[in-house]
């Protein structure tokens, strides 16, 4: 059978996938009624003001709302606006756009705003501030809608649980080193309301009294968890249709491969080859390399097959082998300090059951018997190692997905090889147990 067809194939759908195009999202302003953006507002309403110091302080109350208390000291310099003029242009913060997270929801009112001499003291209610879980209220003020980040426009940011709980989880702390986070009785962000920064992280901020460090753990996890399912429907399943795509062109090459290729020895002797040379490579590299995992995929199987291919006699051998492949893969990696990337780790236990592959297409075409079962478990393999891997507690920015489609073409290119391996190993013990027969 010609490889041009089945080529061809893997090209257009390699197309295909890398079409995929993506912006990245702005960051969102963590209060949209403070700084900086109280500035422009007065600005488009033909007002110049300055503001010299800008603070939020946010109290979650039982019932699941919250108070947002927001005071912006304004400098003497500039216009002198009045009163009314000063008001109006707080609530103009929430009505024309900007205001605090969850303005957009319709949960948030304007309770009242107050003028005294150059502060602006501007009081918002959110009927939606906090939701309970496990007992606890697990607040989401930080939680982006397409994870792009927070804009730090206030110097104070401070949000407060009832009386008598405490913020009892640990947010790390921003990345960007001039923003500080302190838990304690409130939770509170230090920013420069002149000098805006802004990270990346989301969180949430969990309010208790001393509850078990399980509640805890658990009352994020069930408010993380619609977070986790969009993720999985956005990106893990547009991923494995990808993968079920290529896998079907995969499965053709295997094929051609298995059967054009006249020295399974030689065939695993090249991978295993290509596998040590790709581990050694990285282990006498300065700094740890992302592929060291695959490499020593391609070592142990290239290895087993040409010193001992009895283990591929069996699906249930080389599922075995696998799965303990991808195990020491993950070791050396963690080992020798490449830590866990996202795309080695996931893809690397369906890129190690390529062998089992191969061994069940040679099987089907050797005796009739169906390759669904193989194909569907491959599918749920790489399902499974997705939905573990994807962010569970935060939504990625849309680009997510170019990392996404190099997951799948890396993880499809590199099982080829493999699963060849299996094909032409299985085929020849299979020759060799009818001649001895």
């Amino acid at each position: 059978m010609s490889t041009a067809r089945p080529v061809a194939l893997l090209v257009v759908a390699v197309l295909a996938l890398t079409a995929v195009g993506a912006a990245s999202p702005q960051p969102e302003t963590a209060c949209g009624s403070c700084g900086m953006v109280f500035e422009r507002v007065a600005e488009d309403r033909g007002l110049d003001v300055n503001v010299t110091r800008s603070e939020a302080t946010i109290r979650v109350h039982e019932n699941e709302s919250a108070t947002w208390t927001v005071t912006n000291t304004l400098a003497a310099n500039g216009s002198q606006p009045t009163a009314r003029e000063l008001a109006a242009t707080a609530q103009a913060t929430v009505t024309d756009g900007w205001g605090v997270p969850h303005s957009g929801d319709g949960t948030v009112t304007v309770r009242d705003v107050r003028v005294d001499n150059r502060t602006v003291i501007l009081r918002l209610r959110d009927a939606d501030g906090a939701q309970r879980r496990a007992g606890l209220l697990v607040v989401d003020y930080f939680q982006t809608a397409h994870r792009g980040g927070w804009r730090m426009t206030a110097d104070t940011i401070r949000v407060v649980g009832p009386a008598g709980t405490t913020a009892v989880n640990d947010p790390d702390a921003p990345s960007n080193t001039g923003i500080g986070l302190e838990t304690g009785r409130a939770l509170t962000l230090e920013g420069d309301a002149a000098h805006p920064g802004w990270f990346s992280e989301d969180f949430y901020v969990v309010f208790g009294d001393e509850p078990a460090q399980w509640r805890v753990s658990a009352a994020v996890a069930l408010a993380t968890g619609p977070i986790w399912v969009d993720n999985v429907t956005g990106y893990v399943l547009p991923g494995l249709v990808g993968y079920a795509l290529l896998l079907v062109v995969v499965t053709m090459l295997t094929r051609t491969l298995g059967t054009a290729t006249r020295s399974p020895d030689r065939l695993a002797l090249g991978v295993g080859l290509l596998g040590w040379l790709g581990t050694v490579s990285s282990l006498l590299s300065p700094g740890p390399q992302w592929y060291l995992s695959f490499a020593v995929v391609f070592a142990i199987v290239g290895s087993v097959a040409a010193v001992r291919p009895s283990a591929f006699r069996s699906r249930t051998r080389a599922v075995a082998l696998g799965v303990a492949t991808a195990l020491l893969a993950a070791a050396t990696g963690l080992s020798s300090g490449a830590g866990a990337h996202w795309a080695t780790v996931a893809t690397t236990l369906p890129v190690a059951l390529g062998p089992a592959y191969g061994l069940a297409v040679a099987r089907a075409s050797a005796t009739d018997c169906g390759l669904a079962a193989p194909f569907a478990g491959m599918l749920v393999t790489a399902g499974v190692t997705g939905s573990v891997l994807v962010p569970p507690s935060s939504r990625p920015p849309t680009f997510f997905l170019a990392f996404v489609v190099f997951g799948v073409l890396w993880a499809t290119l590199c099982t080829l090889p493999l699963a060849a391996v299996g094909f032409r190993t299985y085929v020849q013990l299979r020759g060799s147990a009818e001649q001895s027969g």
